[in-house]
């Protein structure tokens, strides 16, 4: 696989690091090329700090570093160093016999994850894939945490391109595969909503006939993916027709929501979910259906979905000053998202205070973008959004549509910055208002948030 340059073939390593700026003494550094920087400009920094040794990928650096400085560190030189990544984690995850589970889907997939490993974790040692380390170059570190003392594992699987979900397979390997829903993100790299379906199906390709598909029952693209699956498909939603279901549907805003949890023994619990949303409930249906397959008792099961709190910039409720709320859902945006979390803004304490939508551009929709940010104007010109604050140009043709559509011009706040949204919201938001925060992740919604706690935060 590699070629050692220099050092010894019985260095002892501790971990593996790609950021320099990171590294402790005893991991190795895998320098790896990027859009912005090339991790090998960084080697000489990464041995200096105590790493065991390099891998790379260009022969001359190994000239170019004094070899008296760092004569006992390792250089293992290799044709692609991201390749020799994502091949070291696939050989090293066949060590391990233990049930991998893999969760895509276009969104809900880090909160699925997140509840996923919470539910098992109440029987089981559990490895997730931190934050949304969920990439080509992500999950196989993740995977390469891996030791004896785990028993499962579930990672959540991104892309943007063909192929990827078909790569991350190869490299872990799954035996459950899980698919939240499909709608149209990243369409700018994949063109329509059937080819990111096809893209989403590569991890039903995967899946061997004795392994297990568990796909959601009230997303019509979703669900038809059964028919392409030889082997045992598990369904969740809310109907009876889904094998973890639920009903008694108790929407409590800000507080979460309430329901019951039906089993396909026929056992059931009531569930007090303690984040909010209509689709989080879909999401902790997929935890449900997890750990009924891995033999979790029910009221375990109900432990582990109650005690999860949720997760930074997804849905994160707020209460500032004069008990306003504020909902951050900044971390990224598609029209199916900003869709869920426009219905929680709504349903969240309808009957107090007025509501504000704050809204940066759904980026990476390619030649739809334009007519998604109009359709999504037309739906906020009708839902019960009181004010509309923008950040961006596509944001602003969705202002456009709105108004074009029935909202009131005066209710209507395009933006060139977010210095101008913060002055506008300290000025206009009155006491018991609320407040959504949305938009694609590089337009940094987040900063608005961390601008208004910092001014208006409950003292």
């Amino acid at each position: 696989m590699g070629e050692l340059m220099r050092g010894n073939g019985t260095t002892q390593v501790t971990s593996i690091s790609i950021d320099s700026r990171k590294i402790k003494s005893g991991e190795l550094f895998w320098a790896l090329p990027g859009e912005r920087y090339d991790g090998h400009d960084f080697t000489r920094e990464a041995l200096s700090k105590g790493a065991s040794g390099a891998v790379i990928s260009k022969r001359d650096l190994v000239r170019n570093i004094t070899p008296d400085a760092h004569l006992s560190q390792a250089f293992i030189l290799v044709p692609d160093t991201l390749y020799a990544l994502q091949t070291l984690a696939q050989t090293y995850r066949k060590r391990f016999s233990i049930p991998l589970i893999a969760v895509t889907g276009s969104n809900g997939k880090t909160t699925t994850k997140e509840i996923i490993a919470q539910v098992l974790s109440t029987k089981f040692k559990v490895l997730k894939n931190e934050g949304n380390l969920n990439n080509l170059i992500g999950l196989p570190l993740s995977l390469l945490i891996l030791s004896s003392q785990h028993q499962v594992a579930v990672l959540e699987m991104g892309m943007n391109r063909p192929g990827e979900i078909a790569r991350l397979c190869e490299i872990a390997q799954p035996n459950i595969g899980i698919i939240t829903n499909i709608s149209t993100a990243h369409l700018e790299f994949l063109g329509s909503i059937e080819n990111i379906q096809e893209a989403k199906a590569e991890l039903v390709k995967s899946l061997k006939a004795d392994d297990l598909l568990i796909l959601n029952a009230d997303d019509e693209r979703v669900n038809s993916l059964s028919q392409r699956f030889p082997g045992k498909v598990l369904l969740y939603g809310l109907s009876p027709q889904a094998h973890i279901w639920a009903d008694q549907i108790e929407l409590r805003g800000k507080e979460g929501s309430r329901f019951t949890l039906h089993a396909p023994d026929g056992g059931e619990i009531g569930i007090n979910l303690n984040i909010m949303g209509l689709y989080n409930i879909y999401n902790a249906l997929a935890g449900g259906a997890i750990g009924y397959v891995v033999k979790i008792p029910i009221a375990d099961i109900k432990k582990g979905l109650e005690g999860f709190r949720g997760i930074k910039m997804r849905l994160q409720p707020h209460i500032l000053q004069d008990n306003i709320l504020l909902i951050d859902d900044s971390y990224n945006a598609n029209p199916q998202s900003l869709q869920y979390a426009i219905d929680s803004l709504i349903s969240c304490c309808p009957h107090q205070g007025r509501s504000f939508l704050v809204m940066g551009d759904m980026l990476e929709l390619g030649k739809d973008s334009e007519g998604l940010h109009r359709m999504v104007g037309g739906k906020i010109a009708q839902a019960s959004i009181d004010f509309l604050v923008t950040l961006g140009p596509s944001a602003s043709i969705a202002a456009e549509e709105a108004i074009q559509a029935g909202m009131d011009k005066g209710r209507v706040f395009i933006c060139k910055d977010q210095g101008e949204i913060i002055q506008l919201l300290l000025e206009q938001l009155q006491t018991g208002d609320r407040m959504l925060v949305k938009g694609s992740r590089a337009m940094a919604m987040d900063k608005i948030v961390t601008r208004l706690m910092e001014l208006r935060g409950d003292k």
